[in-house]
């Protein structure tokens, strides 16, 4: 009884410890950090993230440090009052993605720095907040985010994300904000520069690799007087990549409408902008699963950019009695392209213990459409099946009594190459066959 219960504890601990895994809480931010730069005493400015979570067993906590001469606190977006903590409650363990502003209220010439908490249970996601204090009444340039980090894009490609820039109590005077262009970064619609008399301003950067590599620089903004904010770039420029674990395979003889066994590759995408479609060659089919779901395409979802490894099922199905070739092609966005080469061929008789031609006569052949048998009767045949070129069976027999004459009439159908399959106890014949 003893170990019937340790067992059933481990047991236990196994499923809970695979449940945990597999629905992790996780908490998401928007940011990794946000910088306030400059804010002058006696003045605030306000700033906001988005935050959201999963499979959490409690609420959300976020918390500012409450200590002497602080500089931030925070609310949900809407509110009007500012706080050291705000509770976001979780439905089913899903809490939406929520907009948190942070304010920051300097009162000394003095750099802050802290860090804004999100805690549920033991799952925690930390936001460093920092910004200095500038003496009182000068103005100051605030852009948000201070950086922006396009990943990888790829060639032929392009990806665009949102700032702003704010002067406070500053004019433009019909300065050119410029962007470094010639690194690929331009605004949304493909210009070096924006001028404008705005002293604030939704924009949006627009990314554009020209190659191969790492690509950074800063968007500029300088005000009448001289104050400047920056906007740092960076991005990379890269090619989407297939990845394949096989580069050919040889079904060899497969008999016309059979199946052979079955042929497994895997295959992987990165950096990908789009999806991954995989499209079989005639008379070869693809599926996700063994066994089911054949058909002549599957497209792979690609998240993030990627797609992990996939386990392809490839059969071959021959229609005619030819060699077949042909490539699996795997196609994604911006001309990236792999593929395996697949051979065989369809062949007919042969499976084994077929029946003796010498047994079995089909006359006349090639004809006008009416056959006759001539069978041993310990060969009579419990099932006649004929298919058309293309794989389709037009007419079957089944259980053919011995003193029965066997005969087919197929003269309603047209002129051209059909095969005929013959099954006996433990037996297979199969021939071609011509209607003229």
């Amino acid at each position: 009884m003893k170990f019937i219960n340790l067992a059933i504890l481990f047991i236990f601990i196994c499923v809970v410890s695979f449940a945990q895994t597999k629905d992790e809480p996780v908490i998401n931010l928007n940011f990794d950090t946000i910088p306030f730069n400059e804010v002058a005493i006696g003045t605030w400015y306000d700033l906001d993230y988005v935050v959201s979570a999963e499979n959490l067993a409690e609420d959300l906590l976020i918390t500012v440090p409450s200590v002497p001469g602080q500089a931030f606190r925070i609310r949900e977006y809407g509110e009007t009052s500012w706080a050291y903590s705000i509770i976001l409650n979780q439905s089913n363990g899903t809490v939406p993605e929520t907009t948190i502003e942070i304010l920051c209220a300097p009162i000394d010439e003095i750099f802050y720095s802290t860090i804004i908490s999100h805690t549920s249970g033991a799952t925690m996601a930390d936001l460093p907040v920092s910004g200095t204090g500038i003496p009182m009444g000068q103005n100051f340039v605030m852009v948000h985010p201070f950086e922006i980090n396009f990943g990888n894009v790829a060639l032929g490609s392009d990806s665009l994300a949102p700032f702003f820039y704010h002067f406070l109590n500053e004019s433009i005077s019909g300065k050119l904000l410029t962007y470094p262009s010639e690194q690929g970064f331009t605004d949304e619609e493909g210009y070096p520069w924006i001028q404008t008399l705005s002293t604030y301003r939704d924009c949006y950067a627009l990314f554009t690799p020209s190659a191969v590599g790492y690509f950074e620089g800063d968007f500029t903004v300088e005000s009448a007087s001289g104050l400047i904010g920056y906007l740092h770039l960076t991005g990379n420029g890269v090619i989407p990549s297939i990845s394949l674990n096989a580069e050919s395979h040889d079904f060899g003889n497969v008999e016309i409408g059979n199946y052979s066994p079955e042929f497994i590759y895997a295959v992987t995408g990165t950096t990908l902008v789009g999806d991954i479609t995989i499209t079989a060659p005639y008379s070869f089919e693809i599926s996700l699963t063994s066994g089911t779901g054949f058909t002549d395409e599957i497209i792979l979802q690609a998240i993030d950019g990627y797609v992990e490894d996939t386990q392809i099922f490839v059969r071959f199905a021959p229609q005619i009695t030819t060699p077949y070739t042909g490539n699996i092609i795997h196609e994604t966005d911006f001309g990236t392209t792999e593929i395996i080469t697949l051979n065989g061929t369809g062949v007919v008789g042969t499976s084994i213990n077929n029946i003796s031609e010498n047994n079995f006569i089909i006359y006349p052949n090639p004809s006008n459409g009416i056959l006759n048998f001539n069978l041993k009767e310990s060969e009579r045949p419990l099932r006649v099946e004929i298919t058309d070129i293309t794989g389709k069976t037009i007419c079957t027999r089944g259980h053919v009594p011995l003193d029965d004459p066997l005969q087919i009439d197929l003269s309603n159908h047209p002129k051209g190459i059909y095969f005929i399959k013959i099954k006996t106890n433990g037996s297979i014949y199969t021939k071609k066959l011509i209607i003229q």
